[in-house]
């Protein structure tokens, strides 16, 4: 889980494209505006997931866990 401080839908959608476009491995991505948290799940590299949004935003990585396939993790 990634907290970002977001606050227009336009924004939102930008980080998600951000994400989506420029990682691979990606399996799902939403964004909770009410917490401000960025959920990505998928055969990715948190830190990987944070570098491309620092470059508008500044990123706090929350939360990192396991995923159900070998070698992924869920930022949730």
């Amino acid at each position: 889980m990634i907290k970002l401080d977001i606050n227009t839908t336009k924004d939102q959608q930008k980080a998600m494209a951000l994400v989506i476009t420029n990682i691979e491995g990606v399996d799902l991505i939403k964004f909770d505006m009410g917490s401000k948290t960025l959920t990505v799940i998928g055969d990715i590299d948190p830190d990987m997931v944070s570098s491309k949004l620092k470059k508008n935003w500044t990123p706090e990585i929350i939360h990192v866990s396991g995923y159900e396939s070998p070698l992924s993790c869920a930022i949730i």
